[in-house]
């Protein structure tokens, strides 16, 4: 054979989380290569093998987290285009920002900064604009989100321009 397969290789193709064709691109293996090595019956084995594993009753909680993993990444385009739809609600476009901040955790990756509001995890703070007298800010962090909303009196002064 001109390539051996890996127990990476395996796994993957038995998950099924990801198209056959982007496993086998990211592995580097051709349809002729992989049309090989599903006739040699180590392949065989090691592929019944890690199915079987990969299929155990002690294996639940690895295959819901990484097909729950691979559901979120797909919710990814549709937050940010929320996120980032300037006509959008603005409390929609802050959810948004606040579960894309939270998704970024979603791997259970411990928080390496702590935020300006003392939360864990790196914070933003993000203003809109409502119009010239009101706006929205609020902190976002992968813990928590603290908002404000200030109401800015109209000064008399400004209104006589």
């Amino acid at each position: 054979m001109s390539k051996l397969w890996t127990n990476e290789f395996i796994a993957e193709m038995v998950a099924d989380i990801d198209e056959r064709e982007d496993v086998m691109e990211r592995h580097g293996v051709t349809a002729d290569v992989l049309a090989l090595w599903v006739k040699d019956p180590l392949f065989q084995a090691a592929y019944k093998e890690m199915k079987k594993f990969w299929q155990s009753n002690s294996n639940i909680r690895e295959r819901i987290t990484q097909k729950s993993l691979a559901a979120l990444e797909d919710s990814l385009v549709g937050l940010f285009s929320i996120a980032n739809d300037g006509s959008a609600n603005p409390t929609a476009r802050l959810d948004a920002v606040a579960k894309l901040a939270k998704l970024a955790k979603a791997d259970g990756g411990e928080a390496r900064e702590t935020g300006a509001n003392g939360a864990g995890g790196p914070s933003v703070m993000i203003s809109i604009n409502l119009d010239r007298d009101h706006h929205i800010e609020k902190s976002v962090s992968s813990e928590s989100i603290v908002a404000t909303v200030d109401t800015v009196p109209i000064n008399q002064a400004d209104t006589t321009q």
